[in-house]
């Protein structure tokens, strides 16, 4: 069954297939460093980078966080949906044309030559923190102010996905009670 799934998958057209995402190192720690500051973890930007170099996509944040001791998941949904997800999610929003108008015409040349660009779409982290029947509010990448936005507004932004990230939590390890084999206390 898995063989024959893997086969449809491969199968499938380019367009079809699931889009990748490019991301800043800026991005990347940002997004990073903001849920560790939310959950209270330590957090260092240089190791990040050094222990994953760019180019950056969607696994890359799986990566980075799974190493920074958190629980990831990746869900690919409409904007109604994320009102059923745990809150704060970081999400993916498309960037914006007046960015790509700022983009060097030898950066805009060298990816129309590459036949992966087609499927790899420039993008921005956010972390979306609340959501109400008429409004979004949600943090930009690079910034520490948030940002309110009708459901329209952010519904024309959003890429279509969102990850749910959440502190791994370990059982207690007491090696000294494990060893000890003794019966407890009582009177028999």
């Amino acid at each position: 069954m898995p063989r024959r799934l893997l086969r449809l998958v491969s199968k499938r057209p380019p367009e079809q297939r699931q889009h990748d995402y490019a991301f800043s190192p800026e991005d990347m720690v940002w997004a990073m460093g903001s849920f560790c500051a939310l959950n209270r973890k330590p957090f260092d930007a240089g190791l990040l980078v050094q222990q994953f170099p760019p180019p950056y996509g969607a696994d890359s944040f799986i990566h980075a966080a799974r190493a920074l001791g958190f629980k990831i998941r990746r869900k690919d949904c409409g904007e109604e949906t994320l009102a059923s997800l745990n809150l704060p999610c970081l999400v993916v929003m498309r960037e914006s044309t007046s960015a790509e108008a700022t983009t060097p015409a030898t950066d805009l040349a060298n990816d129309a030559d590459s036949p992966a660009s087609a499927r790899v779409a420039r993008s921005r982290p956010a972390i979306v923190v609340q959501m109400t029947a008429e409004n979004v509010v949600f943090f930009e990448a690079g910034s520490n102010t948030p940002k309110t936005l009708p459901h329209a507004g952010f519904g024309v932004s959003y890429a279509g996905t969102a990850f749910q990230l959440a502190l791994e939590t370990k059982g207690i390890n007491d090696p000294d009670g494990a060893a000890s084999g003794q019966r407890a206390f009582g009177f028999r």
